[in-house]
């Protein structure tokens, strides 16, 4: 599958598989995580597993997630729609018992003094906030940092793409950012001038095989990890091989993972 070639990386730095297996999970940087002890996460869906073991890995992490989505009430309303599915025998009780177990382990992991959910969506700090209940300004959620740097992680799609300003203005905090690139080749402009602003580098790119590709065989999704310099060591051509078998697996297991040409 192809990529621009303003997305290889010029540097690289040690990563490790941090989260589940295939969609869950991402490249990242233990010693960074190590020593960083905040992690912004926006963007929470039905899959932790990357904040839940980053939060085994380093036992002093504070992670706050952002997602006005997901909520008790929504909870309530895909169990009833799964309960349904399950007496109209369209769905085995397996599916049911999961989702009870899925949302039992979200009340685990949100319920101490380290994990926080925060049921909001992040939105630019020039917006006008419409409805206070479900949105927050950017510029708001860094006052939870306490003047330390952070690990970010977001999901870049549609409204997203205005926070990229916002992530560059802010960059000398953030020691590891990650970030997953919706419709990339309709945002290339966007893209290639965020990376072209931001001093953090990029060190690894994977493309999510859940999104499929355009009509001339460019990727329309794609993971990006980005390090502070001082973590990394210029690129040798060796190197440019993608995927990494070590950190690196399909999010749709049914399907191989495409070799990336750069063009």
């Amino acid at each position: 599958m192809r990529l621009k070639k303003f997305l290889l990386p010029k540097y690289k730095t040690e990563l490790e598989r941090v989260g589940g297996a295939n969609d869950g999970g991402y490249p990242m940087s233990i010693k960074i995580l190590q020593k960083t002890n905040y992690l912004f996460s926006i963007g929470l869906g039905e899959d932790w597993t990357f904040e839940h073991n980053a939060s085994r890995i380093n036992n002093n992490l504070k992670i706050f997630m952002f997602d006005a989505q997901v909520n008790f009430k929504n909870w309530i309303k895909k169990l009833i729609k799964e309960l349904f599915y399950f007496f109209s025998l369209k769905l085995s009780i397996k599916k049911v018992i999961s989702t009870i177990l899925l949302y039992l382990k979200y009340i685990f992991f949100f319920d101490n003094k380290k994990n926080f959910h925060i049921k909001k969506n992040i939105v630019n700090s020039k917006e006008t906030i419409i409805n206070e209940e479900y949105e927050k300004k950017f510029e708001d959620i860094l006052q939870l940092r306490n003047k330390k740097n952070i690990i970010l992680k977001i999901d870049i799609e549609g409204n997203e793409y205005r926070i990229l300003d916002e992530i560059i203005k802010n960059q000398k905090i953030i020691e590891f950012l990650i970030i997953e690139f919706h419709e990339i080749d309709l945002m290339e402009i966007h893209i290639k001038k965020f990376i072209k602003k931001l001093k953090l580098d990029l060190v690894h790119v994977h493309i999510n095989n859940f999104g499929g590709k355009n009509k001339l065989g460019y990727a329309r999704v794609i993971e990006t990890m980005f390090s502070k310099r001082k973590y990394n060591k210029r690129r040798k051509s060796i190197d440019n091989k993608f995927p990494n078998e070590l950190y690196d697996q399909p999010n749709n297991e049914i399907q191989k993972d495409e070799k990336i040409v750069f063009k």
